[in-house]
């Protein structure tokens, strides 16, 4: 079984519904623990998990949060790390799309040895609409292509 590891963070609210709406296996929180390489001390990382079942050889694995400790438990991993991220963004907080550059900016790095994608959500679907060409947008100014959707968090089980 060859798992593949896909971390969604960004709004909070949304990192577990949209694992929730994509995940084939009950979505839970699960804590792992680790140590970290530049130290002894263990580094304790609770997240939202999902998994789907690609075929009898292949799983995704989803793993949901915003703490950087995520981040470094991700890429400590002996399957090569994770192999894309969603950056969830709630249409409804407008200081979140004020700052979407700066976001996207943060995650960029992952462009370039994996998948980035956006996910959007909100109440009103104009806002959504907007906000998918806002992002699409910022990533012109910064010169990358990644996909932009929508979801509807109410979808999640």
């Amino acid at each position: 079984m060859k798992p593949y590891s896909i971390v969604v963070t960004g709004e909070s609210a949304y990192i577990k519904r949209l694992i929730g709406v994509i995940s084939y296996g009950p979505e839970k929180i699960i804590t792992h623990k680790y140590r970290d390489n530049d130290s002894d001390e263990i580094q304790e990382v609770a997240m939202s998990f999902g998994s789907l079942q690609v075929d009898e050889d292949h799983r995704i694995d989803f793993f949901g949060g915003n703490d950087q400790a995520l981040f470094e438990f991700i890429d400590q991993r002996p399957e090569d790390g994770f192999k894309g991220l969603i950056l969830t963004v709630n249409t409804d907080d407008k200081s979140g799309l004020e700052n979407i550059t700066d976001q996207l900016l943060t995650h960029l790095q992952y462009l370039d040895k994996s998948a980035l994608v956006v996910g959007v959500a909100g109440l009103d679907y104009n806002e959504i609409k907007q906000a998918e060409e806002q992002i699409r947008q910022s990533f012109i100014e910064l010169d990358k292509v990644a996909p932009v959707f929508s979801f509807d968090p109410a979808d999640a089980p």
